[in-house]
């Protein structure tokens, strides 16, 4: 029924990309990864989309008017997925400053269930707000419990018999309805021209334009943020400043975890992130950030996939807040 009242796709509510070749500093030696048309088994004038979004619409009382934006890609800057709920804010939200509150369900890595919102600080200032985090994480929750992935899960109700995670007949004649019309338009259409991004962003140039449309704030990554300060050596040496709480000119692994927490919809960030950070700027391998570390990181970084005329961070260049 819901799939019935979902309109079908067009190429206005789409937007495609395509990842080109990527490099970035990794414990001080260049990293290089071609892009889709180096490999040799695709046509040199391709236009195969490898990262696409779309924008559903759905006809019915409840939900006319909500978009829900998918979006799937290869050559990002991590593997995720996850659902997030964007709540519509309302007048009275302008009573204490800050984003719309999220609700997110990461499905993979990390199994969560999180409610962000914004909370005013305690105090008599009533203009300054805070992101706050409710946050159910399964590795927290449920220590040592084994969480099957996907294929596990599919093989076992395979076996079973077990039928409720797979697609129906109706559901996969609804799902061509709304989608091939689309994918002719994309084949036939030589004006259809995926952009190009550079292996290892975040999402292409020109996504979080396209999910603004439909209301949609996309977060930045740790890179975008650091990137930025490349135009400002001052603000990054106060973003240092503030993150080395001990005064030692070294940022240790709490002190780098504050930082990644305001890219992680303050959360905790995994030991995993931690170290993907941490690898990614340690020159020395030392486990420590120092802050010519840093600034070699962030100029680095900005060459590699940044546009700069695009990034805005004034909310935390100097070590607060939550972008």
């Amino acid at each position: 029924k819901l799939l019935k009242a979902i309109r079908t796709l067009t190429l206005e509510h789409c937007f495609l990309g395509q990842f080109g070749r990527g490099s970035w500093k990794l414990k001080g030696e260049t990293h290089e990864e071609p892009g889709y048309l180096d490999d040799p088994g695709v046509p040199k004038d391709s236009r195969c989309p490898t990262f696409a979004a779309v924008a559903l619409q759905i006809d019915n009382d409840r939900w006319r008017g909500v978009p829900f934006l998918m979006r799937a890609g290869k050559g990002l800057d991590e593997r995720m997925a996850e659902v997030r709920v964007t709540f519509k804010e309302k007048a009275y939200n302008a009573l204490v400053p800050g984003s719309g509150n999220e609700l997110v369900m990461r499905i993979q890595p990390d199994e969560a269930i999180y409610l962000k919102v914004h909370n005013k600080l305690p105090g008599w200032e009533q203009d300054r707000s805070v992101p706050v985090v409710l946050d159910m994480s399964y590795a927290n929750s449920f220590p040592g419990g084994y969480v099957a992935d996907a294929y596990e899960r599919m093989f076992l109700n395979t076996a079973k018999g077990e039928g409720s995670l797979f697609v129906g007949s109706d559901e996969l004649h609804e799902a061509w309805r709304i989608f091939t019309p689309l994918l002719k338009e994309i084949d036939e259409s030589s004006k259809v021209k995926p952009i190009v991004y550079p292996f290892g962003v975040r999402v292409p140039e020109g996504m979080d334009a396209f999910a603004k449309r439909y209301g949609i704030i996309m977060g930045e990554s740790w890179q975008e943020g650091l990137a930025c300060l490349k135009q400002d050596p001052e603000k990054l040496q106060k973003v240092f400043n503030k993150l080395d709480k001990d005064g030692d000119g070294l940022l240790d692994h709490d002190e780098i975890k504050d930082f990644a927490r305001q890219f992680n919809d303050g959360r905790e960030p995994t030991d995993r992130q931690l170290a993907r950070i941490i690898d990614r700027l340690d020159i020395d391998g030392d486990g420590l950030l120092n802050f010519q570390e840093i600034s070699q990181g962030v100029e680095s970084i900005r060459r590699s996939c940044v546009d700069d005329s695009s990034m805005d961070h004034s909310s935390w260049s100097e070590g607060g807040g939550s972008p």
